[in-house]
């Protein structure tokens, strides 16, 4: 392995563990080059966990990667805080046999990702 493609492998697991709580799936993307990270997300997280249970609840299946995503640009303070008040304040409503709507008027508040630590970096733009 070149020293080069070390270092993007290098680079691309810094960026994946520089954010608390965020699980990355690092790859080579086409040509053996090495890409960026193409999940973040919070699926180990509380509050994750209440939205998972609320969906459960109706003998739906959670897609912790998808539901719990981090958006490329936001952090991961504002995907639990908007996690958080969809399991508190959002409306679940079962659909026979296993389906689920959720209506909230959550939404993600960006002003949470200050910087100041990983838990409030954002993640990084598509190149």
């Amino acid at each position: 392995m070149n020293v080069l493609r070390r270092a993007a492998i290098a680079a691309a697991f810094v960026l994946c563990a520089g954010i608390a709580g965020c699980r990355c799936e690092c790859g080579a993307g086409s040509g053996g080059t090495p890409s960026t990270p193409s999940v973040h997300n919070v699926s180990t997280s509380a509050e994750c966990d209440a939205v998972c249970k609320r969906i459960e609840a109706c003998g739906a299946r959670c897609d912790r990667d998808e539901r719990c995503k981090i958006e490329r640009g936001k952090c991961p303070a504002s995907k639990r805080a908007l996690l958080q008040c969809e399991a508190t304040k959002g409306t679940f409503t079962c659909l026979p046999p296993s389906g689920f709507t959720v209506a909230s008027g959550c939404n993600e508040d960006e002003a949470l990702c200050t910087g100041a630590d990983a838990e409030t970096t954002r993640v990084p733009p598509t190149p």
